[in-house]
């Protein structure tokens, strides 16, 4: 019974292990990489080679679920004892928690295909990662009079979605293939992106 559930316990702990992480790195890390813990397309990244490591669609897509879930729930339960305050579920919260489901499903589903799948969906899969940091850091340069002061943040998202984008797709990376399906990734995420941005402005 241990075996089959040592998947949820992997997903527990490295849940874990972020959500503090993020909380120290939050508190403590400088500059540009102060942003990085402020960012949840960091959160994502285990999520997406948790996946990866099942063979089974429904671990893949359950173990990134639980994996984000308990990120936020460490985070917030972090704060909650430090402040004393308790652990409630606010809109905040509530908010963070359906995302943890809903993008724990996506990037869950996303590595399992990227790493099993066949045909166009797997190279979508495999470059939805990149597409990811290198579309965040597009949108801040879209609104680049707003962000300016956040160059550095800029060129680091930019690094990893690179740097991703060649761990992913290896001695592929030049494949018509993969350049297309980050094409059409980048602009999905860019078009998401944009809706955050302005939903945020116009709350």
């Amino acid at each position: 019974m241990l075996k089959k559930c040592s998947f949820l316990l992997i997903s527990f702990f490295i849940g874990i292990v972020v959500g503090l992480a993020t909380v120290f790195g939050q508190k403590y890390l400088p500059g540009a990489l102060n942003s990085l813990a402020n960012s949840g397309s960091v959160w994502v990244v285990p999520a997406f080679y948790i996946a990866k490591s099942y063979k089974q669609k429904w671990k893949s897509i359950i173990s990134s679920m639980i994996y984000l879930l308990i990120c936020v729930i460490t985070y917030y339960g972090y704060y909650s004892i430090s402040w004393k305050i308790g652990f409630t579920i606010g809109f905040h919260q509530a908010i963070w928690l359906c995302c943890a489901v809903i993008f724990g499903f996506i990037f869950g589903l996303g590595g399992n295909i990227s790493q099993y799948g066949k045909g166009t969906i797997k190279y979508l899969c495999k470059v939805m990662l990149p597409a990811t940091f290198l579309s965040e850091s597009l949108m801040l340069i879209s609104h680049f009079q707003q962000y300016s002061h956040m160059l550095d943040v800029i060129f680091m998202w930019f690094f990893i979605g690179i740097s991703l984008y060649f761990i992913n797709c290896k001695k592929e990376w030049y494949s018509k293939h993969y350049l297309l399906a980050l094409l059409i990734m980048l602009n999905l995420g860019f078009l998401g992106y944009q809706l955050i941005y302005y939903s945020d402005v116009f709350a």
